[in-house]
């Protein structure tokens, strides 16, 4: 996933977040886009799944399945 992807998703800038978790070892860098600027696109790791008790990332909710942030219900909610 592109940094910009997450920002959107995310609704904020991610860089530092991005930065803390790859030196946590939770996210690598998988690669980079054959866009313009050759962003980054970021990849989960082992250690990731096991720190939230996943056995792949097909366990992690989907975005219906995910609760509305706080203050907003899930009718308004952007998913």
């Amino acid at each position: 996933m592109l940094r910009a992807d997450i920002e959107r998703i995310r609704g904020v800038a991610s860089g530092e977040v991005l930065r803390a978790l790859v030196e946590r070892g939770l996210v690598r860098v998988a690669g980079r886009a054959e866009l313009p600027g050759s962003p980054l696109y970021y990849g989960t790791t082992n250690r990731f799944l096991e720190i939230f008790g996943l056995r792949d990332l097909q366990d992690l909710p989907r975005d219906a399945d995910a609760p509305a942030p706080a203050g907003l219900n899930a009718a308004s909610a952007p998913w």
